[in-house]
């Protein structure tokens, strides 16, 4: 199947969520499209060790329910359930994509960042 994605005109910043269980990459595209998705619906996910998967492509927007799609890149870090709780791995990836796209990091979607 060849997707095309939406792109976004500008990119803002990279904000980050969490999902709570350990899932595998394969797990979250499962779920995902059981929602409604035809790809995972963010553009980096990292799992605990560090492991960094692309999802959709870095200049598509990312799943249509999130909040700032038009403007941020989404970085999803699995088996966490908040900031408090990042493994070593998952807070070095998340520095390095930080530094690749020169991008501030937010965590979570809502306006008050």
């Amino acid at each position: 199947m060849n997707l095309k994605y939406k792109e976004r005109e500008d990119t803002n910043m990279i904000r980050v969520l969490f999902e709570p269980k350990n899932m595998s990459i394969k797990d979250i595209y499962k779920k995902q499209r059981r929602e409604g998705l035809f790809n995972i619906g963010y553009h980096f996910i990292i799992l605990p060790n560090g492991e960094v998967a692309e999802g959709v492509p870095f200049y598509a927007y990312a799943d249509y329910r999130l909040s700032h799609v038009r403007d941020s890149v989404y970085c999803l870090l699995v088996g966490v359930d908040n900031k408090d709780h990042i493994t070593d791995g998952q807070r070095k990836a998340l520095q390095q994509v930080h530094v690749l796209h020169k991008l501030p990091v937010f965590f979570g979607d809502n306006d008050n960042v």
